[in-house]
């Protein structure tokens, strides 16, 4: 007999603020469990790291597929083993950390639409990965501070915009 546990956190249309760490999953988790946050048509801040701790990526979800949801990160994304980041067609994810080496973690099982960056710290915000059609679907804007490559491609979807404000670098 499978005994399936589920752990749902739902967002909808609200703001949720989150001083510290956010960590979906555990390092037992397995295909039987699931840890999953969804922000539909709201707003999730944490102004620590967000922590997927999961060996299966199907039991570590942060689901953005509901309407024009947002994330503001002042911390790291941080993908242990495995872990799922599903975007909406709406959603944006923001890194606006003030510490230094934020990274924009792409790569299996992670996806976004729209990013902005904001990180104001001296080596801003670092690419983890390149950006392809098939891991950013939205808009990139570099709205403050500085975006680092680190070697890696960007590659964008036609129609969408990669923007850099006045005095980014």
């Amino acid at each position: 007999m499978l005994f399936r546990s589920t752990n749902t956190w739902n967002i909808a249309g609200a703001t949720v603020s989150i001083t510290g760490n956010l960590t979906i999953g555990s390092a037992s988790s397995s295909t039987s469990r699931l840890s999953k946050v969804t922000v539909s048509g709201g707003t999730l801040n944490v102004t620590g790291n967000i922590v997927f701790n999961t060996s299966s990526s199907g039991s570590a979800v942060l689901d953005l597929s509901g309407g024009a949801s947002k994330v503001n990160l002042s911390g790291a994304l941080t993908k242990n083993s495995a872990g799922t980041l599903t975007p909406g067609t709406q959603s944006t994810f923001n890194f606006n950390g003030t510490a230094s080496g934020q990274t924009l973690t792409l790569g299996t099982g992670f996806a976004y639409n729209n990013i902005q960056l904001n990180n104001t710290s001296a080596s801003g915000v670092i690419l983890g990965g390149s950006v392809t059609s098939t891991n950013v679907f939205g808009n990139i804007m570099l709205q403050s501070g500085l975006l680092a490559n680190g070697g890696y491609s960007v590659a964008g979807n036609t129609g969408k915009q990669f923007s850099i404000g006045a005095g980014c670098t």
